[in-house]
Formats: structure tokens, sequence, C-alpha cells
């Protein structure tokens, strides 16, 4: 099984400050803010520069909280 970390277990491996990775993604520190405690989700593509920035593979990073899946309503 492979390691995860979460956003800010990533931007911390990568060495980098909160103030760092919003820049480096094109997004306020407040939108960035958002991201780490997952009050807000990243679009795929600002997801992919996530994952090259912290030179983590996608699937090693916790995009999404536990409790998302429970969030989704079924149809």
């Amino acid at each position: 099984m492979t390691r995860q970390f979460t956003l800010e277990q990533s931007r911390n491996l990568a060495g980098l400050t909160q103030e760092d990775m919003a820049e480096k993604l094109g997004v306020s520190v407040t939108t960035y803010y958002n991201y780490e405690k997952y009050n807000r989700y990243m679009r795929m593509d600002t997801a992919f520069l996530f994952s090259k920035i912290t030179n983590l593979s996608i699937d090693e990073i916790i995009f999404l909280p536990k409790k998302y899946g429970n969030s989704v309503q079924k149809v």
C-alpha cells in the first residue's frame, strides 16, 4: 500500500510555506489555506500542479477529506 500524505504534510515535505505554495499554484493564500483545511477542493489541474511541486505522485496525496465519500448523494 502506498503511503499517503495530507496537503499540509506534502507541503511541509517539500519545505514550503503556505505562502510559497499559494504563489506557485497561482492562488491567494486564503484559497490555499482552505485547500489545506479541506474547506475547498482543488481543481484537477491544480492538483496535478501540486503533485509536481511537491514531487509526490498524485495517488500519494490526500486531496479530499475522509468524510467526503459519505457526503456524496447516491442517485
